[in-house]
């Protein structure tokens, strides 16, 4: 087993190095707050040809070398091997990611694909895993359009469609506080939702540990804050005198 970046063909650690419970792709995903894939030797896919580079060419290198290296880097995966891979590059190399078919899926700080509009979470829905997790604390931050996505990605289907979902559920509960449509959506995702609550888990944390780090100016900055001071002090000054 060997645990990876992706874009680090050298990996991160191999199978001798690390405690069995990093052969779940959950935990590793837990641990890393990024996209996690879990490969296998039966994907029946292999990466797209005419994949596109990531849009995040801070590296420097060219968009064809750096493809071509990733590429590679997943041809070369095996039975077990865990790609740890960030939404910015699920995005940007959905092409590759999503040409392939993956064990295991997991999504850490899955809130970040709840708009089902956006690049980032059409790559996520377009990922081919046998097994799906998202993990969240707050997979409802707005809209119930947010779980809608979340739940595409974890069970597809299992909400129907967008406008399916607004009709039956999203609309009379946000719009008129619909508590039959509530229950029936709790029931409906229910069986497949996992939720540990702060009074669960709160006697296996540690006791929280506070360190101070005292940060002083130089006097550069606080000349900055002073100045910022008297702006400030005058705008109020002027807006009493005018009131």
């Amino acid at each position: 087993m060997r645990v990876q970046l992706y874009g680090d063909a050298a990996g991160l650690a191999s199978g001798d190095d690390e405690p069995a419970e990093t052969t779940a792709a959950a935990n590793t995903a837990a641990n890393t707050g990024d996209t996690t894939s879990d490969h296998t030797d039966d994907h029946s896919a292999s990466p797209s040809a005419d994949g596109n580079a990531s849009d995040d060419a801070s590296d420097g290198a060219p968009d064809s070398a750096r493809t071509t290296a990733r590429r590679r880097q997943l041809q070369a995966l095996g039975p077990g091997d865990v790609l740890v891979c960030s939404y910015g590059l699920l995005q940007g190399d959905a092409a590759l990611l999503t040409g392939l078919a993956w064990h295991t899926a997991v999504l850490d700080e899955a809130q970040a694909i709840k708009n089902a509009a956006t690049h980032r979470a059409r790559a996520a829905h377009a990922l081919q895993a046998g097994f799906r997790l998202a993990l969240s604390g707050t997979p409802v931050e707005n809209r119930l359009a947010e779980l809608w996505s979340i739940m595409a990605f974890a069970n597809p289907g299992l909400l129907g469609s967008p406008e399916s979902f607004n009709q039956r559920f999203a609309g009379p509960i946000e719009r008129d506080g619909d508590a039959a449509a509530r229950a029936r959506l709790r029931r409906l995702v229910a069986p497949f939702l996992l939720r540990r609550t702060k009074a669960e888990v709160l006697a296996d944390l540690p006791p929280r540990t506070e360190i101070v780090h005292e940060v002083v100016p130089g006097p550069k900055e606080r000349a900055l804050l002073e100045a910022l001071r008297q702006q400030a002090e005058a705008s109020v000054a002027q807006a009493l005198a005018g009131a």
